[in-house]
C-alpha cells in the first residue's frame, strides 16, 4: 500500500508540476492520502451500522473526498507570481 500511495502522489506532483501550481511536500500529500485511505477502512467495516455516528463520520469522509487531490499549501496564493496567476487564468 505504501508503495501505491508514494507512486499515485509522485504522479500527482506531475500533473500540477506541468499546471506550474506549488505544491506540498511529497509526505504531506503521502500522509493526506494514507490518512483518507484509512478513513475509508474504518467505513467500510461500520457501513451496515445505522448509528448517527457513522452517519456523520461517512459525510466527514465525503467532505475530505472532495479535496483528495489539493495538495497544494495553504499559502499558494502567497507563493504564486502574477506571471503563474496570469498563465492560470488564459
Amino acid at each position: 500500500m505504501t508503495e501505491s500511495i508514494h507512486l499515485t502522489i509522485i504522479e500527482l506532483l506531475e500533473i500540477w508540476k506541468k499546471a506550474r501550481i506549488p505544491t506540498q511536500r511529497i509526505d504531506s500529500g503521502e500522509r493526506q492520502l494514507k490518512k483518507l485511505y484509512e478513513g475509508y477502512q474504518l467505513l467500510k467495516k461500520n457501513r451496515t451500522k445505522s448509528l448517527e455516528s457513522c452517519r456523520v463520520k461517512e459525510q466527514s469522509f465525503n467532505n475530505d473526498l472532495q479535496k483528495l487531490f489539493d495538495i497544494a499549501p495553504k499559502d499558494v496564493m502567497e507563493i504564486m507570481t502574477n506571471d503563474m496567476l496570469r498563465i492560470i487564468n488564459s
